[in-house]
């Protein structure tokens, strides 16, 4: 089940997950904003943290992204865009927000395999021979151009 729930400036959702704890082999079931899916999952019987249960549980493309989201720090990039008066269409964007189409973008990079960006974030991934990699950068100006092989043509992005 999901409820829809304002959050911010942006609607998200909030999906229920189910995960047994390994300490006391109770079930449970809890819900997490989508917007910022990283965070303490804990036993409502013995408290034990049941964080890596579902880590183990997550798919790499999840993986990917909730560690990304959890280390970035959006406060900063609200400071900057605080400092230099950046707004979206709607208005100056609240770290909710941030966080929100940062996820949008890492989704779209990785389902796509390829570049996103908007309102100053770029995610990009990129498949190696062993390993697939995704990344989530914020600049104020930065320009990313490329070449095609093929026809010699730039292309921009």
């Amino acid at each position: 089940m999901k409820n829809v729930i304002k959050h911010g400036n942006t609607w998200g959702t909030l999906p229920e997950h189910t995960v047994e704890c390994p300490k006391c082999g109770c079930k449970f079931t809890y819900g997490k904003f989508d917007v910022n899916p990283v965070g303490k999952v804990s036993c409502p019987e013995c408290r034990e943290d049941c964080s890596t249960v579902e880590s183990q549980s997550m798919s790499a493309k999840d993986k990917l992204i909730n560690t990304i989201l959890s280390e970035f720090d959006f406060k900063k990039v609200k400071s900057i865009m605080d400092s230099v008066q950046w707004t979206w269409m709607n208005g100056v964007p609240e770290v909710c927000d941030l966080e929100y189409q940062a996820k949008q973008l890492l989704e779209k990079a990785y389902d796509n395999k390829t570049t996103a960006a908007t309102g100053g974030f770029k995610a990009e991934y990129k498949d190696y021979t062993h390993e697939e990699s995704l990344s989530l950068h914020f600049g104020i100006d930065y320009d990313y151009i490329s070449i095609d092989k093929d026809t010699n043509e730039i292309i921009y992005y």
